[in-house]
């Protein structure tokens, strides 16, 4: 505001003011919905593939790997890949698996585990590291 109309109002402070345009802001709002901490503990297993390059990406893999373990896995997170001397590749995944009505045994996720591991890996043409 100009210092002559600011004195003519009687206002001593310097006044400033914006103008906001809200028309964009959405105008339906979305909420998070709450989700209780799981009751029963999950359970990790690692999984590495020696795999030719080029091979399939990590991608296939993950998907084949969430295809064959079945409901009982949560999560799928690569955290591992480096370059062997031979110009293959390892790469290592993290598998979460949990169940909502029970704690899970080690025979059950061995067995899933394995299965993953050996359908994977005949249907991919990858080799289980360390086997």
């Amino acid at each position: 505001m100009a210092a002559a109309t600011r004195a003519a109002l009687g206002i001593d402070a310097p006044v400033f003011a914006a103008a906001l345009r809200l028309d964009p802001l959405p105008r339906t709002r979305t909420f998070e919905r709450y989700q209780p901490l799981p009751r029963f503990p999950s359970v990790q297993r690692d999984m590495a593939f020696v795999m030719p390059d080029p091979g399939p990406s990590a991608a296939v893999v993950e998907t084949a790997i969430r295809r064959e373990a079945g409901p009982l896995l949560r999560e799928v997170v690569v955290f591992d890949v480096f370059r062997l001397p031979d110009g293959r590749r390892s790469v290592a995944w993290r598998l979460t698996f949990q169940a909502d009505d029970r704690t899970l045994t080690d025979e059950e996720i061995n067995t899933v585990h394995g299965r993953v591991a050996a359908r994977v890996g005949a249907e991919l043409g990858l080799t289980l590291r360390g086997s």
